[in-house]
């Protein structure tokens, strides 16, 4: 298997938006990498985030979902996990993986669809705390 390659994120590009299914299966790719990089596994990179936190831990099953794809931290895992492995949260969720930001759009549209629903469309750059409480959010309500 070829050796982690560092990311970068370039100067933006026109690429598509990406499913919150493709930024978990990213976001599982990139950590996996950084984990086979310093031979750990995933209950050394829990007991290590964990130790990086105030209160609480970060637990094996925590990483594992991380690492399967199935979901992502909250800001609070996820700046412990970064701080853990000694990168940033872009070299995780990279930059591309959202839409090329548009000033000539609305920042933010929000219409009702019908059955109690809504269409919520945000175009501006938040902070990555915000972004990740966003994704969570929105994760939590499948």
């Amino acid at each position: 298997m070829p050796k982690h390659q560092p990311f970068h994120n370039g100067p933006p590009t026109e690429e598509p938006a990406f499913s919150p299914e493709d930024v978990r299966a990213e976001f599982a790719r990139r950590l996996s990498a950084y984990l086979d990089e310093r031979g750990w596994n995933q209950s050394e990179l829990s007991r290590r985030a964990s130790e990086r936190l105030q209160d609480g831990e970060v637990s094996r099953d925590n990483i594992s979902s991380y690492v399967r794809g199935k979901s992502l931290p909250g800001p609070r895992f996820l700046g412990a996990i970064c701080r853990a492995l000694g990168v940033k949260a872009e070299d995780l969720i990279p930059k591309r993986m959202t839409r090329q930001v548009d000033s000539r759009n609305a920042k933010v549209e929000f219409r009702a669809v019908g059955d109690g629903k809504a269409w919520l469309r945000v175009n501006q750059a938040v902070s990555w705390d915000t972004g990740t409480k966003i994704l969570q959010l929105l994760q939590d309500e499948k």
